[in-house]
């Protein structure tokens, strides 16, 4: 390159902006196309520009560069600066010019001024990224042809185009790593794995040349692309030092560690993700349930508060306060919260507070109460012109013990609802005859539910005749077949071997949900598998993970809804009773006797 002429420019340039700004620590650099008043030839250096600054501030520790494709998108993604750009001809020679703004304050934090030959676009750029940081990495090619090349490619809307574009970037510079990437990323975007793998063997060769962060993100699109988990978070881990400011590298970290369970380290990141976003709040809620998780109740309430100190007219932090006291079954608590959130907002989440109000009640002993609060939800629910309204109300009643009530009242809705409403009915009817032992009646029941709802497939899988753990496993794999039914597929057998009482064979299907699934999940079955564990004399191998209380949620209400309350309260009986906590254990067994009908 030739930046030799360029030298008192960039220097000015670096005076201007690092004198008039503050580090106010990881900024997030919005870059829109820089303007063209040039000529329509040099169209293709708007983006140009933009990408080759971008390129230059990845990897810098304060700043994550953000390209969007115009300025009015710069809130969309948080950005707490922008860099305008323009560029134009004067006496035959190239001129740009870079305007850095505070997007919050709406305030100049310095301008950034080049001029050059017109085929000079990557000296000049490298002028505007140095002038905004002083250590911006080298651009990842020198070569003219391979960028513009590369530019080509990524604005290409045809397939082909693009392929060829990046064929040019690749060819004129063997070396350019980044074009590897994106070519590799277009082609996984239009599902062609075979020719992306193949893309990313050639960048391997190549890779010695690669900067740090492209090896990298090579390491990373490889490990992806094999559905590597373990691979993809070291190259996270690899990525993250090269590229400290990229958000994105933390909140990946953070959800590869939840769905591992290991929610203190998701925790950890999840709060490195939001010190350099700040303005994703809804981090510090992700934040409280990975500390709830991790058994860490302060430290959930502190981000939660936090959240509410940013978002004082929503709901949504306080309802996630109860739900995390719910989860330490500080179910006082969790109704106060709950409470605080409808009178804050009664339309949150549809209206559920009364129901998470009404559970509280009933875990505190109070069935009049619960009552009372789960009247009030039906009430909105029916306001809101639900079909489910009595469905709901028998689920309640058979959670609650009142088996015979909760029976009847079901018959008669599904004698009369239509045809989904009625299968439905069918098939939690058909569950509640298989739990009570009845089987033939409950394969009648399930034979009653016609509509073809993945639910009652699984029902009717549940209600076959008992057999052996070999048999279920060989019915499972002929009803549920495809690759894409392997969670259903597991889920049916995990439940078939729970209510055929195998409960030893149980333990491994289930195990295998929960580790792939997060205690918010519907599917979460923490209480089937704790109790597995307790029949085969294995109360010691239940975590504290499987003792916390999910919290209640009028969305996830399902016919197995019976198979995990009130058998949570035998949970936390066993549990508590081996940890010597007789007390809790002897209150917990008489909900349980309760509630059991």
């Amino acid at each position: 390159m030739r930046c030799e002429a360029l030298g008192l420019a960039l220097i000015a340039s670096v005076l201007v902006v690092s004198c008039s700004r503050k580090d106010r620590g990881t900024q997030r650099v919005a870059i829109p196309p820089f303007e063209n008043l040039a000529t329509p030839e040099l169209n293709w250096m708007s983006h140009g520009f933009a990408e080759a600054v971008r390129l230059q501030l990845a990897g810098s520790p304060h700043i994550e560069p953000v390209p969007i494709s115009a300025l009015r998108d710069a809130p969309a993604v948080g950005a707490s600066q922008v860099l305008e750009g323009r560029f134009s001809l004067r006496g035959g020679r190239l001129h740009v010019e870079a305007v850095l703004e505070d997007a919050v304050r709406v305030r100049d934090l310095g301008t950034i001024r080049a001029s050059g030959p017109v085929g000079e676009l990557l000296p000049l750029a490298q002028v505007i990224a140095r002038g905004i940081d002083p250590g911006a990495r080298p651009l990842p090619t020198s070569n003219p042809q391979a960028f513009e090349a590369y530019i080509a490619a990524i604005r290409a809307t045809d397939p082909a185009a693009a392929d060829a574009g990046f064929d040019r970037a690749v060819g004129a510079d063997p070396e350019f790593g980044v074009a590897y990437l994106a070519w590799t990323q277009s082609l996984t975007a239009r599902g062609e794995g075979a020719r992306a793998a193949r893309v990313l063997a050639a960048a391997r060769e190549k890779a010695a040349g690669f900067q740090a962060i492209e090896r990298a993100r090579l390491d990373l699109a490889g490990s992806v692309l094999a559905g590597d988990r373990a691979g993809e978070r070291r190259a996270l881990i690899a990525l993250m030092g090269a590229d400290p400011a990229d958000a994105s590298v933390y909140r990946r970290l953070s959800d590869l560690d939840a769905a591992a369970h290991s929610y203190r380290d998701a925790a950890a990141f999840c709060q490195r993700a939001f010190e350099r976003e700040p303005a994703e709040v809804l981090l510090l809620n992700q934040l409280g349930y990975q500390r709830a998780w991790a058994g860490d109740l302060d430290g959930a309430l502190e981000a939660l508060e936090r959240y509410r100190s940013q978002r004082p007219a929503e709901a949504n932090p306080i309802d996630s306060r109860g739900d995390v006291y719910y989860w330490f079954g500080r179910f006082a608590e969790a109704e106060q919260a709950y409470r605080e959130a409808y009178a804050k907002d009664t339309s949150f989440e549809g209206g559920a507070e009364p129901y998470k109000i009404a559970w509280t009640r009933l875990m505190q002993g109070d069935l009049k109460g619960a009552d009372a609060s789960f009247a009030e939800f039906l009430q909105a629910r029916k306001s809101a012109g639900d079909s489910l309204v009595e469905y709901r109300q028998a689920q309640w009643e058979h959670l609650t013990g009142r088996h015979q009530d909760a029976f009847a009242r079901l018959e008669r809705f599904a004698s009369s609802a239509r045809l989904a409403e009625a299968s439905l009915s069918y098939a939690q009817l058909a569950v509640w005859l298989v739990e009570a032992g009845d089987g033939q009646r409950a394969r009648d029941y399930a034979a009653k539910a016609s509509a073809p709802l993945p639910v009652v497939l699984l029902v009717r899988f549940l209600t076959q005749p008992p057999t052996t753990a070999a048999e279920w496993s060989a019915r499972a794999a002929s009803a549920f077949p495809a690759p894409a039914q392997a969670g259903f597929r597991g889920l049916a057998l995990a439940y078939a071997l729970l209510l055929s009482h195998d409960f030893a064979a149980a333990v491994g299907p289930l195990q295998q949900i929960c580790d792939a699934t997060e205690p918010s999940s519907p599917d979460w079955p923490a209480v089937p598998l704790a109790w597995a564990l307790i029949e085969t004399g294995k109360v010691d191998r239940v975590p504290p993970l499987l003792s916390g209380n999910r919290a209640p949620n009028p969305a996830a209400e399902s016919p197995l809804q019976s198979l995990i309350f009130p058998r949570a309260l035998y949970v936390h009986a066993a549990v508590a009773a081996r940890q010597g906590r007789r007390d809790e254990a002897q209150a917990d067994l008489k909900l349980f006797s309760r509630y059991g009908g």
